[in-house]
């Protein structure tokens, strides 16, 4: 709102004679309260919302319908299946499942216009006016039942292309917090055509042979977690060995401790004193007798000043913890170099993901394959199932609680 129509209004409010001094309150409040960042549209209310105001949905087992006799149930985990609207679902899912969910995913509809989303019982089309405040609505209904049923070290994959990308973006931003996010994956997809409906001499120079046309190869995986609690599983990796320089130019300034029996690598029997390295990783060596090396063991322990990069890591690794840096590698070894320069050795314990998603086929192939086992076309665009699988293996806990509402 300008500054300059809020006044007058505030201004228009104040002038009304017929109005108590709390209700001209009340207006002034709503007139003052702004959002000064954040993601706004209309809100459009759903027919299944008005209904869940006066009724509580109640879930009753079909017992036709169970895939399991009551002893093979005992021994395989209870998959369920809710059929319905998935906002009743979700509204009985949070009496029975509150904090309970590890793992959400979800693969809602994109929005494109092309008949893939349903409001209140009707396609929503490329003309309608609020199409994407009715998609927001839909979808941050939804979202705020799925924040109450992770647990705390729950994440929920949500998957989207262009059409709504970056309003979900905002939407989760708002909803589940953007100290939360994770990453965006982008995910490799088939290919896809879409055809600029006007286009001037302009591009047709641009785009020359291509005339009109595009060719869009990917898709998007949205990650939040619920807290901080939350970690990724680390993908099982070859073992590898790093040689990591414990001091960095340009750090403060640290006095530390090194115990006797430490290695060096390159000279059995030497001594340094006064100080080692060059100008950029100078070390000082504190103990009046230097750092004596035999049959390539430090005889004494020794205390070095210099600016080192990870002295609390040092500390803790002396102190016989476990020692794991940001990059998933753990130090197993502190030596030094021949040249007296003291180095940590590490190893990898696994790899974090990678933000991008790559291998899986596309969804042309995977209903293909839907249709060999279903005997019938069900689903427009499945997702492949190693993307869910690969995405699920991300969580820690291999005996996780999984939802998917759509």
């Amino acid at each position: 709102m300008a500054k300059i129509n809020r006044q007058h209004l505030i201004d228009l409010v104040n002038s009304l004679g017929q109005v108590s001094p709390e209700d001209k309150s009340q207006l002034l409040q709503l007139i003052n309260e702004q959002k000064k960042y954040g993601l706004v549209w209309e809100d459009k209310p759903e027919e299944v919302e008005q209904v869940l105001k006066e009724k509580l949905p109640i879930i009753e087992e079909v017992k036709e319908k169970r895939i399991l006799n009551d002893t093979e149930a005992e021994k395989y985990p209870n998959h369920i299946i809710i059929e319905g609207d998935n906002l009743h679902a979700l509204t009985t899912l949070c009496y029975t499942h509150e904090g309970k969910i590890d793992v959400i995913y979800i693969d809602p509809p994109y929005n494109t216009g092309n008949k893939d989303f349903k409001y209140n019982d009707s396609f929503v089309d490329k003309e309608d006016e609020y199409k994407h405040s009715k998609w927001l609505s839909f979808m941050s209904k939804r979202l705020k039942l799925a924040k109450r049923l992770l647990s705390d070290k729950g994440v929920i994959f949500i998957s989207i292309d262009d059409n709504e990308q970056a309003q979900l973006k905002l939407l989760c931003d708002s909803v589940l917090g953007g100290g939360n996010f994770i990453c965006n994956f982008t995910w490799l997809s088939s290919g896809k055509k879409y055809e600029f409906e006007e286009f001037d001499d302009t591009n047709i120079k641009v785009l020359g042979a291509n005339l009109g046309m595009y060719k869009s190869g990917v898709e998007y995986v949205l990650a939040y977690k619920k807290t901080s609690a939350f970690k990724f599983a680390l993908r099982k990796t070859e073992q590898d060995f790093i040689d990591s320089r414990i001091t960095k130019n340009g750090n403060n300034i640290s006095v530390l401790d090194f115990p006797k029996g430490l290695k060096i690598y390159g000279k059995e029997n030497i001594k340094f004193e006064g100080c080692v390295g060059g100008d950029s990783e100078k070390i000082e060596i504190l103990t009046p007798e230097g750092m004596i090396f035999k049959d390539g063991i430090l005889q004494s322990d020794i205390q070095l000043r210099s600016c080192f990069a990870n002295p609390n890591m040092v500390k803790d690794f002396f102190a016989g913890k476990e020692v794991i840096d940001n990059r998933e590698q753990k130090v197993i070894e502190i030596h030094f170099t021949s040249t007296g320069l003291p180095y940590m050795k590490k190893e990898k314990v696994g790899e974090l993901p990678t933000n991008v998603l790559s291998g899986f086929g596309d969804t042309s192939m995977w209903r293909q394959k839907l249709i060999n086992i279903l005997g019938g076309e069900y689903f427009d665009y499945p997702k492949p199932n190693m993307l869910i699988s690969s995405l699920l293996e991300l969580h820690a806990n291999k005996d996780a609680t999984v939802l998917d509402f759509f």
